[in-house]
């Protein structure tokens, strides 16, 4: 995977309900599907999906968060081997990025496990 994609599987991925997985898992599903992840890759779109979920829960972005997962899930679209993801989608995830670093006081970020 090229380092946007693993970039946006690493903020965005994110979904569901904490340490429930459904819709990390529902993405990663999509994203590997179309990309042909091995196993390893499979469970690291997973396990940073839902950290980033978490993070959205844990400072109260988790509305900011719904709006990723809608695009993410709604527009989203695989072309030969390469998943595609609407541009807007990137404006919904830096919405629910600038929630979590500034409810955190600038001390986390959809990215910080």
């Amino acid at each position: 995977m090229n380092k946007l994609k693993a970039l946006f599987l690493l903020t965005m991925l994110s979904f569901s309900v904490p340490a429930c997985g459904g819709t990390a898992a529902e993405y990663c599903d999509l994203l590997c599907d179309c990309e042909g992840c091995n196993d390893d890759e499979y469970d690291e779109c997973v396990v940073n999906t839902q950290a980033s979920i978490d993070k959205a829960y844990e400072y109260d972005c988790i509305d900011e968060w719904d709006d990723v997962e809608a695009c993410m899930l709604e527009k989203s679209d695989c072309r030969g081997d390469n998943f595609e993801t609407d541009i807007d989608c990137l404006d919904d995830l830096a919405e629910a990025e600038v929630c979590v670093h500034d409810r955190s006081d600038g001390r986390f970020s959809l990215f910080s496990y």
